[in-house]
């Protein structure tokens, strides 16, 4: 995950508002890395963690006390806090129930959450792609994705038909959604911005420059925000852009780019002013850009910029600007 994720579910853990696998997400996070101090993150994490449904309560406590038994024999490492006592981990326990942060050991934290975690849950998946590369797989419950460039979506295997089928989303994606008539299952694209819930059709998802755009090729999508309880359906052929930064929400339908016509390995741009495509380049092959003359942004061009071949985006370019374009080490100047 991106940092830019990772302090997305932290502020939605101090709101009160992550949901299950929000929790277990950021908890593996913490397993994987370690050396973060987030100590008092980690505290409230684990009071949140305690909420989720154990065997029975008795066999919560049991874990819960058996951990607390290990951590007190663990050997303190060099340089950290004393560890709290099992005592004192109750009091925080009842102070964070009335809203109370109260910071504890990392150490004794991640003791837990690993311990916990190793038993009880199922690993997280993450598929990312490079710049300029594609990758196409199949979901645990039969529903493809076609992942694009400079992209990643995680997800857990252990989908059963009783819970909703979740996964996070950073960059863009295409969705083939597995129908479950008979349990009614949702399938749920988590991003910064929004979630996209349906149970069975086909759209798009791009979450690149700070929003969220929704494409809907095939059946009917329920979009819900993540900063308010408006909740938004689209139909075929509607394209929704929203952002967290701006607060602000516009349903059209697309008349400058076919939002998922880059599966076709194109992303195709008719009459769009040249910044559009170039934050498209930068978005496809991480490529930062300098225009000499700063009135070509907004001129008008169409275009097919290819996802995967270098060397042919740039013969592109030229051909359909006119524009002088050369490469740096680090970016492309546009005269």
């Amino acid at each position: 995950m991106s940092k830019t994720d990772i302090e997305r579910l932290i502020q939605k853990l101090y709101e009160g508002t992550c949901n299950k696998q929000e929790l277990e997400l950021l908890f593996d996070h913490f397993k994987a890395n370690p050396s973060e101090e987030y100590a008092d993150v980690m505290s409230l994490l684990w009071e949140n963690m305690k909420e989720l449904s154990l065997p029975s309560p008795a066999e919560s406590e049991r874990i819960y006390e058996k951990t607390l038994a290990k951590v007190k024999n663990a050997q303190q490492l060099p340089g950290e806090k004393p560890l709290p006592s099992p005592l004192e981990i109750v009091s925080r326990r009842k102070k964070w129930r009335i809203g109370i942060g109260i910071a504890a050991s990392l150490g004794l934290l991640l003791t837990l959450g690993i311990w916990l975690f190793d038993e009880l849950q199922a690993p997280l998946i993450t598929i990312q792609t490079a710049f300029a590369e594609q990758q196409t797989f199949t979901l645990p419950d039969g529903s493809t994705v076609e992942l694009n460039a400079n992209s990643s979506i995680s997800y857990r295997d252990n989908w059963t038909n009783k819970e909703s089928r979740i996964v996070w989303l950073t960059g863009e994606a295409f969705f083939h959604v597995t129908k479950k008539q008979e349990t009614g299952q949702k399938f749920c694209v988590l991003t910064d911005d929004l979630t996209v819930e349906v149970l069975g059709t086909s759209f798009n998802v791009n979450t690149h420059h700070e929003e969220t755009k929704v494409f809907l090729e095939e059946g009917k999508v329920k979009l819900n925000f993540e900063t308010s309880s408006e909740e938004l359906f689209m139909v075929p052929g509607e394209l929704v852009t929203y952002s967290q930064k701006t607060k602000k929400t516009q349903k059209l339908t697309p008349k400058t780019e076919e939002p998922s016509s880059w599966r076709d390995g194109f992303v195709f741009l008719e009459n769009a002013e040249f910044s559009v495509i170039l934050q498209k380049i930068n978005e496809i092959y991480g490529l930062k850009y300098e225009v000499v003359d700063q009135a070509h942004l907004t001129r008008k061009f169409t275009i097919a910029i290819p996802i995967d071949n270098y060397d042919t985006m740039l013969s592109a370019l030229q051909e359909m600007t006119g524009l002088t374009v050369k490469r740096t080490d680090t970016q492309l100047v546009i005269e």
